[in-house]
């Protein structure tokens, strides 16, 4: 309830700014009291934008069914979509969660979208040195505990190049990703302090995903981390991760549903190549996911909201 009534509270204080973002969701756990927080927002400000970086109706499992208990407490079976309506403005993280948008809302016109990817600030952060690269590779990959379910996709593949290769497999997490595996497997607890130099760690960065509708709808983090470093980076191509990754010029694509085994080898092979990738990925980063490759069109779209 404490967080409820400092929500409200910031929505009271939102009346005295010229725009207000709101982050996803108003309430991101509580999908009752029939949309009382959206309404009362609209009711109190005329220029609202939403920042969504997930499909996050499909994450919600939308529509939902509703219980007895639900029904007496206004629980919404569509809440997300049908809070589009209650915004003015959008911020889709990719141009896939873009035309959802367009899809669920006919009223979200071009001129109100503004897709704004995930974005880094890593321009004068160290970054990845192939020179002096081990004999043992270092595959790595970093995320929440809600996602390791992907790593099984992957682990397979590793088993039975772990006899071939030198190489292990690590973590960055809040929780340990563990499995009778054939190759070391390690695991860093994540924290902001440390978060460059253990990524710095990892030759080979992944982000292996399931071919399904909410994990299309994700924003490339997880490779836009890595290339920021200069990381050669391998990811399934899916939505967005195709727009991120030229395939084999600044790291390297995996079909959806494909077995890893033959890609994973291919980068294994490609270990002369990695500094030469890594500095692709670099100017992609810098020139397309960065702060600063964004940052005048989103001043320009809010000066315009501003002045209408």
């Amino acid at each position: 309830m404490g967080f409820m009534w400092f929500r409200f509270w910031q929505i009271l204080r939102s009346a005295f700014y010229d725009i207000v973002i709101v982050r996803r969701e108003l309430l991101m756990f509580n999908d009752y009291g029939n949309l009382f927080f959206e309404k009362f927002l609209s009711a109190i400000h005329a220029k609202r934008i939403l920042d969504f970086d997930d499909d996050i109706a499909t994450a919600k499992k939308e529509p939902r069914k509703i219980s007895y208990y639900g029904k007496l407490l206004m629980e919404k079976s569509k809440k997300f979509s049908e809070s589009l309506k209650r915004y003015t403005h959008f911020f889709p993280g990719t141009n896939y969660l873009n035309d959802l948008l367009k899809q669920s809302f006919t009223q979200a016109k071009s001129e109100n979208c503004l897709v704004l990817p995930t974005c880094v600030d890593y321009d004068f952060l160290p970054k990845k040195n192939y020179s002096s690269m081990a004999d043992e590779l270092i595959i790595g990959w970093v995320g929440a505990r809600n996602n390791l379910h992907n790593l099984h996709i992957i682990t397979n593949s590793l088993n039975l190049l772990a006899s071939k290769y030198k190489f292990r497999l690590l973590v960055i997490c809040d929780s340990p990703f563990i499995i009778p595996a054939y190759f070391p497997i390690d695991f860093i607890r994540w924290n902001e302090k440390n978060e460059i130099e253990n990524l710095l760690k990892i030759d080979v960065g992944i982000m292996p995903l399931e071919n399904t509708m909410e994990q299309k709808g994700k924003c490339g983090f997880k490779l836009i981390q890595y290339m920021g470093c200069g990381i050669v980076s391998m990811a399934t191509a899916l939505t967005v991760n195709n727009e991120i990754i030229n395939d084999g010029v600044n790291g390297f694509l995996v079909p959806p549903d494909a077995d890893w085994t033959s890609y994973i080898e291919k980068v294994f092979q490609s270990r002369n190549q990695f500094a030469e990738i890594g500095k692709s990925a670099i100017e992609k980063i810098l020139t397309e996911y960065s702060f600063n490759s964004n940052q005048s069109k989103l001043i320009s779209f809010l000066n315009k909201i501003a002045m209408d």
